[in-house]
């Protein structure tokens, strides 16, 4: 008969191994002390008014063995920390007001024998881990609010002799053979007196209700609600099962089945079955899966894919000149892919060239003789968001980087890695080029080797920061052999800045170059031209100019060309300001004075310049007045040019 609550000062007994309280009238809360009796075997509370939460330090007492706290009012969760208790072989936890779930640490008790929380408040389901308490002879699970299919992993339990489940919320012992044997087999001779040891079986697995069929190109997506039933056991996958409505459904193997379309965490009922026959109707069944087993299948489900549009190949070689058509900036990358022409591009980047040039017919559409290069059929801007500058919403921006040059840079230096082979520019102008790259070899086209560009404008162009061979339209040219290099009829405006070899046309030139020009602010450190950086050897610039400005720095600069290493001018002039320390008014130097220098000119008064490694100084003046090819012109091709008034330098016909 004591009373009062128990004295948080029993947790000073350091020696004590068991303590036994039980039918007496102590109320309040467990004191958290009693978890420091290191030594305790035994503790029994059983019939008590005690109240509160079991402390969770209990979980402390490594020697314990029995703790019997039933027959009170306690409440809160049962402790996970309980599971720590390698020793514990008895838990009486019944008639008490605890909620919450069963924690999945009890099955770590491998010495446990007896398990009671009866009648209790306990929530949610069984966990599967008790499966585990190899050693259990009696389980109490009765008159709680547990729900669900008792685990499976209980039928491992093969010591249980007593097992009460009934009057849950929901609790129930699945319906396949193996666990039904194995609960038929437990001896409940010793169960609680007038309480049903055995709860109900769970409701059979059911078959899912197949929803919405929606058609697509040779596909029909399925979705499909869960089950009435899951037979006890959570529902873990599905199969879907498919036939043509025309074929015998009553032959289990002419119908296909697709297992697991849905796993566990798969998220929302839907599946996509693909590979079917356009046009053809389709009978569909599902099954739910789960630990027991397969359920039945449902009821069927009706659906007809639709036929894959048919579709035309697509020609790029609309003209049937041997040229790809160029019409988007993605194409003109794409050509970066193919630089000798000839529409087949390296396997390793076939899929990328199929993104620019998708649905293309056999050959890319060009006659038997084949693609010998590309044209564009369309002004192109760099500028795709439209902000009027070069910036991070531009499709090319690249980090800030900017247009890639088209060239393979990781061969540089061997013809076939770069372009060598033909742009026509149909007199199209390519607007907003934005390059800043370090390195060698920097414009639209990085190198050209055989390769031929005519007839194309480049208008508002930036291009900065290489190191070397720099210009606005190709980095640089080469020619030898049967492989020479061409630019005809094309134009740069804009601003071209770099080191060595910077040109507003081309940065090193070993190609002919007809009929160009520039119009653009030029700066670099060495070599420094108008419209060539450096002229080569084989360099041979004929009826072309230069506009703009030129600026120099520690080496030589031109108002054409930087340097001239054994090239050759004919026809052409520069009309620009030149500042910089080593400046030539048409070339900066001629190296070797082995230049070939005809009937062409720099004007003195704009340039500042009075000398020049190369041509001829003239006024202002003296450059507009002729009006056709007479004169300072006698040798100039009239087809070419266009002379003007007395107060117009001579410009290219039907040039920009």
């Amino acid at each position: 008969n004591l009373t009062g609550t128990m004295p948080a000062e029993l947790g000073n007994l350091s020696s004590l191994t068991e303590l036994s309280l039980v039918y007496n009238q102590l109320t309040g809360a467990i004191p958290t002390e009693l978890g420091s009796l290191s030594n305790l075997t035994r503790l029994y509370l059983t019939g008590n008014q005690l109240t509160g939460v079991i402390p969770p330090k209990l979980g402390s007492l490594s020697n314990l063995e029995i703790i019997a706290l039933a027959g009170n009012q306690l409440t809160g969760a049962l402790p996970s920390e309980l599971g720590n208790l390698s020793d514990l072989t008895t838990i009486y936890f019944g008639n008490n007001q605890l909620t919450g779930a069963i924690p999945a640490e009890l099955g770590n008790l491998s010495n446990l024998t007896e398990l009671d929380v009866n009648t209790n408040q306990l929530a949610g389901a069984v966990p599967s881990e008790l499966g585990s308490l190899a050693k259990l002879t009696d389980l109490h699970l009765y008159d709680n609010e547990l729900t669900g299919a008792l685990p499976q992993s209980f039928t491992s339990l093969t010591l249980l002799e007593v097992f009460t489940f009934g009057d849950n919320d929901g609790l129930c012992a699945p319906t396949d053979a193996t666990f039904q044997n194995w609960l038929q087999g437990i001896d409940n001779t010793r169960g609680h007196a007038g309480v049903s040891s055995l709860g109900p079986n769970c409701a059979s697995l059911g078959a899912p209700a197949i929803g919405v069929v929606t058609p697509g190109t040779g596909s029909l997506a399925v979705s499909w609600t869960a089950p009435s039933s899951d037979g006890g056991s959570a529902i873990t996958a599905y199969d879907l099962r498919h036939i043509e409505t025309s074929a015998d459904e009553t032959v289990d193997s002419n119908w296909t089945v697709v297992d697991d379309v849905w796993a566990t965490g798969g998220g929302t009922l839907q599946y996509t079955l693909t590979g079917l026959i356009g046009g053809t109707q389709y009978d569909l069944q599902m099954r739910a899966v789960n630990a027991v087993g397969d359920g039945p299948w449902s009821a069927t489900a009706i659906g007809t894919p639709t036929a894959a549009a048919t579709t035309t190949a697509t020609d790029y070689d609309t003209d049937d000149d041997g040229l790809i058509e160029v019409s988007s900036l993605a194409q003109l990358n794409a050509i970066r892919w193919d630089l000798d022409g000839n529409g087949t591009p390296a396997s390793a980047n076939a899929s990328d060239y199929s993104s620019a040039y998708p649905n293309a017919a056999a050959g890319m559409g060009c006659l038997s003789t084949g693609c010998t290069g590309y044209e564009l059929t369309t002004n192109l801007d760099f500028d795709t968001n439209g902000s009027g500058d070069a910036d991070a919403g531009d499709t090319y921006w690249n980090g800030g980087s900017g247009w890639d040059p088209i060239v393979d840079s990781a061969r540089s230096g061997y013809q076939d890695a770069t372009f060598h082979a033909t742009f026509e520019g149909n007199s199209h102008v390519i607007s907003g080029l934005y390059i800043d790259r370090s390195g060698r070899n920097i414009g639209l086209f990085g190198s050209v080797w055989g390769g031929e560009i005519r007839n194309l404008g480049l208008e508002g162009v930036v291009v900065k920061g290489g190191a070397s061979n720099v210009g606005g339209l190709v980095g640089s040219t080469s020619s030898g052999g049967s492989h020479n290099s061409l630019i005809s009829a094309s134009y740069v405006k804009g601003s071209i800045t770099g080191a060595t070899g910077i040109g507003g046309l081309v940065g090193f030139n070993q190609a002919a170059i007809n009929a160009s020009y520039v119009s653009v602010s030029v700066s670099g450190d060495v070599n420094v031209g108008g419209l060539v950086g450096t002229n080569h050897s084989s360099g041979a610039i004929r009826a072309s100019y230069a506009t703009g400005s030129v600026t120099g720095g520690a080496g030589y600069g031109g108002g054409l060309v930087g340097s001239n290493q054994s090239g050759s001018i004919t026809a052409s002039y520069a009309a620009n300001s030149l500042s910089g320390s080593f400046m030539g008014g048409l070339v900066g130097v001629d190296s070797g004075g082995r230049g070939v220098f005809t009937a062409s000119y720099w004007d003195t008064t704009t340039s500042g310049q009075s000398t020049s490694a190369g041509g001829e100084g003239k006024t202002t003046s003296e450059l507009q007045t002729p009006t056709s090819n007479t004169g300072i012109y006698a040798t100039w091709d009239s087809n070419v040019w266009d002379f003007g008034t007395s107060s117009e330098y001579p410009t290219h016909q039907d040039s920009n």
